[in-house]
């Protein structure tokens, strides 16, 4: 109901100026009129008159900007929301407990004052109605507790209080307690089951790593809790598939909580599911939570990265200690002291095997021809790389790897100065993430640069120019290339240690970044970023629906409309089901499966753009036979006491839920609120003003012709 109205009126300038400014023109518009030729009469002299002062002040109030704002203001009566949790888990307490949740919430319908909405959530939000709240009939597979957070956000004008009447464990969706908590609004919790625990043995947690390395031993932490079963024996068990990785025999924990470790060695790459199993004992409260599975990752071993230098140097010496920092690197050094003397031993199964190069100094004066050649083999391979062109580097032999170089030697000199860097893009991920580091470039001390007429190619891209004194020259110094699956960056220049001893602040850190980003950069995951399949989770049950997304991007990482996404899933048996992913909007595709059998399976995607192939790429998932609703065998107090905590409301027993009728209805005659309605009328931005300062021009026009005025 609106109960009240107000008119505002606001100007650009003084009000006073603009009542002036209006009695002027009207006095202008009397004066011009008072004598006219030929004489008129004195009805159409008042005419005249009306319609000139009229257009005068249209445009004078055009001109001052008068803004008309009507307000309008609604009293909103309090809605308390009532949400009911729909799922099995409800039932895992005591068959009356339904019963008494049917006829508390009847009650609340009947004697809550002011409106009154009642959802049931579980796997999806459904609305009640009062002639359907004795058909909830708490049978969801699963708890998303996601839409009871957007249902109270899309209400939260309306909302005085919210009645929440659930058991507290929920298996998907995220604690909105805190963003909830932001909103003013008392909720009220009201904790259905058993606050004592049962008897039970369950797997709470597993730690471990999601990336693990091939051929890496690395340790898996399982967390049991037992509750009953104090010194009982049971065999816990890590599997890999269908097959035990190792099985221990324990003895449960007196204080109710036991950790045991696993060691887990996998033996190839790829994405791998495990599971942890307790053998079952028996009066226990529930099954289904002796057994959970979870996915890693295993990387083939470290990435694998080959230094080689026709000679020691600085420069190859600072660079190996920046890249060991780093743990995840594999590193094999081949530094030649003399003809066929290396610093560490070559070996040409190394180098075959590297993931990437850094050719420092290389090829020299004394390289021997096996190793240049074994170097071509990899750079035809399109292994990456990273060459640093220093004074160990025979620019003539250099020039037989052209056709790999991002950067090509139009004239050869044997002469060196000293040279600065000038950054011509700033915008290359190779300099920083920030501001600060990026500015620091163009400060680092001088290197060393042969006198040689080095150009980059066309396909490269120029990050840093030379700079020799005050004066900036077109050559590069720092370059990339990226094309045809080719990666490489070239620094033309010697003794750049150097920077990394300069004196200026975070400038030490600014060499090791360089390196650890060029490495990143040179491996080549891109089409793994440019094109993803992703589900919320990587587990499900066989009665949840499961979202596959699919996200294409172009070579720039912008977002791909105009594709075409074919793919198949394939199940543990090797049945194949096509299907075909529906576009939804900025570049993200979706498919809904529902109901998958039990079983793991792997989908294969391909995008075509115009009919044509432009990536594939494929994911795995599992489902399995589990009712996730079965795990909950206690009321999760700790959720439903700290969610009306934080939100100023109160947390209630089921027998005591009556109580929550006392609380709502106080904050219901507390609750004022009220609906604000702004609706501005803008003189100079409104065609109609200028359409009456055209007619009323046009009207005096005729009136002064039709008496012979003009």
């Amino acid at each position: 109901m609106i109960y009240a109205s107000e008119i505002n009126i606001s100007l650009s300038f003084s009000p006073v100026i603009l009542v002036i400014g209006i009695l002027l023109s009207i006095l202008f518009s009397i004066w011009i009129y008072k004598v006219t030729l030929p004489k008129i009469s004195l009805p159409l002299k008042i005419t005249l008159t009306a319609v000139r002062s009229l257009i005068l002040v249209l445009i004078l109030l055009a001109i001052f900007e008068p803004v008309i704002s009507l307000i309008n203001k609604e009293e909103i009566e309090p809605t308390s929301l009532i949400l009911v949790d729909n799922s099995i888990s409800v039932k895992n307490y005591s068959n009356d407990d339904s019963l008494k949740i049917i006829e508390g919430i009847t009650n609340l319908n009947e004697r809550l004052n002011g409106n009154i909405d009642l959802y049931s959530f579980g796997k999806v939000l459904r609305k009640i109605n009062n002639d359907q709240i004795d058909q909830i009939s708490f049978d969801d597979s699963i708890t998303n507790i996601s839409p009871i957070t957007d249902l109270i956000l899309d209400k939260k004008e309306n909302i005085s209080s919210v009645i929440l009447l659930s058991d507290g464990n929920y298996n998907s969706g995220s604690d909105p307690s805190y963003e909830l908590s932001k909103l003013g609004i008392p909720i009220f919790t009201v904790g259905i089951g058993d606050s004592i625990q049962k008897q039970d043995v369950e797997i709470r947690n597993i730690l471990y790593n999601k990336f693990l390395y091939e051929n890496t031993e690395s340790v898996i932490k399982s967390i049991i809790l037992n509750n009953g079963f104090e010194n009982e024996n049971v065999i816990v068990s890590l599997k890999e598939g269908n097959s035990i990785i190792e099985q221990k025999n324990i003895l449960l924990s007196e204080k109710g909580i036991s950790f045991i470790d696993f060691n887990y060695k996998p033996e190839n790459s790829g994405e791998k599911k495990l599971s942890i199993e307790i053998s079952s004992l028996e009066n226990e409260a529930s099954y289904a939570n002796n057994q959970k599975s979870f996915y890693i990752n295993v990387i083939d071993n470290k990435l694998s990265i080959s230094i080689i230098s026709s000679a020691p140097s600085a420069d190859a010496k600072f660079i190996y200690n920046s890249l060991k920092q780093n743990d995840e690197l594999e590193i094999n050094r081949s530094i030649q002291i003399r003809n066929s003397k290396f610093l560490d031993d070559f070996n040409n199964e190394e180098i075959l095997k590297t993931d990437i190069l850094f050719l420092i100094g290389f090829p020299g004066k004394n390289s021997p021809p096996n190793l240049i050649n074994f170097v071509k083999q990899k750079l035809e391979n399109k292994t990456p790389f990273f060459i640093v062109v220093n004074e160990n580097t025979d620019l003539q032999k250099l020039i037989n790897f052209n056709k790999f170089l991002s950067f090509r030697i139009n004239q050869i000199s044997n002469n060196y100065t000293r040279a600065f860097l000038n950054i011509s893009d700033f915008n290359s991920p190779l300099l920083g993430n920030n501001i600060e580091e990026r500015t620091l470039w163009n400060e680092l001390p001088p290197f060393l640069r042969n006198s040689s007429a080095f150009k980059s190619n066309s396909e490269s891209n120029v990050i840093a120019k030379l700079k020799i004194g005050n004066t900036n020259i077109n050559e590069p110094v720092i370059v990339t290339r990226n094309t045809a699956g080719e990666k490489s960056i070239a620094i033309l220049a010697g003794e750049i240690w150097r920077w990394k001893l300069n004196d200026k602040q975070n400038s030490e850190l600014l060499f090791d970044n360089f390196l650890n980003t060029a490495v990143k950069w040179l491996r080549d995951e891109s089409n793994k970023d440019k094109f993803i399949l992703s589900t919320d989770k990587k587990i499900y049950s066989t009665s949840e629906n499961i979202f596959i997304t699919a996200e294409l991007y172009d070579e720039a990482l912008n977002p791909l409309a105009n594709a075409e996404i074919e793919a198949e899933i394939i199940n543990s048996k090797n049945e194949i089901i096509p299907f075909r992913f529906n576009y939804e909007s900025n570049g993200l595709y979706e498919y809904n499966f529902e109901n998958l059998p039990q079983g793991n399976y792997r989908i294969n995607a391909k995008a075509l753009i115009n009919d044509e192939n432009y990536l594939e790429t494929n994911y795995s998932l599992s489902v399995e036979n589990s009712n996730l609703e079965k795990n909950s065998t206690i009321i999760n107090f700790e959720f439903l006491n700290n969610l009306s905590t934080v939100s100023n409301g109160k947390f209630y027993y089921l027998k005591d839920i009556n109580n929550t009728l006392t609380s709502a209805n106080n904050i219901n005659r507390l609750f004022k609120k009220e609906k604000t309605e702004k609706t501005e009328f803008k003189f100079w931005s409104n065609e109609i003003i200028l359409f009456l300062i055209i007619f009323f021009f046009a009207l005096e026009w005729f009136l002064r012709k039709r008496a012979g005025m003009l």
